[in-house]
């Protein structure tokens, strides 16, 4: 069961254009993914459209395409190694999204592209795009500057369909190391972290938001890009 089942049969949400569901954690990376495939594909083997499908219903949540973003080329990686592992079909994404992008991948049989955030968050769209499957937007990772994921939530909000958008995320992450304390761990393995290997809480992302937002106050401007959270904090400090 992923965080995106419960959409499928809920006709009340089929009108909503974008949805943001609380992040959902696991203990570690090797856990995190097996069971974040496990939403993959489930997400992928979801009914695809049909050719008689009456224009008003093209937007249809349980006809699903999905993005898998990273903030970091090192985690970018390291989903293209887990996703090649579990055999699951994807393409890359290499620039940002433009109109011929659209174009490109209208009756498209992929189901799942990779890419880094910022090719999203420097896709401008227009009038003229438009995409005819919902969008599930999966992050896998947080940036220690919480405007870049601000903006990555913002370029989901303006995705021409309905999208949903969550973030996967182990405690282990070098940019949560800050705001998981004693008691929020303690929290999490009363949900059952342990047992059920991922869970999701909004408590803990509004946590997490704060602390980073507090982190982010402390610094005289923009990080210098590095290839992972690592990289970051030691170029950059803080955290």
């Amino acid at each position: 069961m992923g965080i995106f089942d419960f959409l499928r049969d809920s006709p009340l949400l089929r009108p909503l254009s974008f949805q943001r569901h609380p992040d959902s954690f696991a203990t570690n990376r090797a856990t995190l993914y097996e069971k974040l495939l496990e939403v993959v594909d489930s997400l992928i083997q979801q009914p695809k459209q049909t050719k008689n499908r009456s224009k008003k219903d093209s937007l249809r949540p349980n006809d699903s395409t999905v993005f898998i973003a990273a903030h970091f080329p090192a985690e970018f990686f390291r989903v293209q190694n887990e996703l090649q592992k579990r055999g699951i079909e994807y393409e890359f994404i290499t620039r940002p999204l433009d109109s011929q992008w659209f174009l490109d991948t209208a009756g498209s049989p992929h189901a799942v592209y990779l890419t880094l955030a910022e090719f999203l968050t420097e896709t401008t769209f227009n009038e003229n795009m438009a995409f005819d499957s919902a969008l599930n937007l999966i992050v896998v990772d947080r940036h220690p500057e919480p405007f870049r994921d601000a903006a990555l939530e913002q370029f989901a909000r303006n995705f021409p369909a309905i999208t949903r958008m969550g973030y996967f995320l182990a405690l282990e992450d070098r940019v949560l190391h800050s705001a998981i304390n004693e008691t929020t761990l303690t929290v999490l393995k009363q949900m059952g972290i342990e047992d059920q290997g991922l869970v999701s809480s909004s408590i803990i992302s509004k946590r997490i938001n704060k602390v980073l937002a507090r982190e982010q106050k402390r610094r005289t401007g923009e990080g210098t890009p590095t290839e992972s959270a690592e990289d970051w904090f030691e170029l950059n400090g803080g955290g």
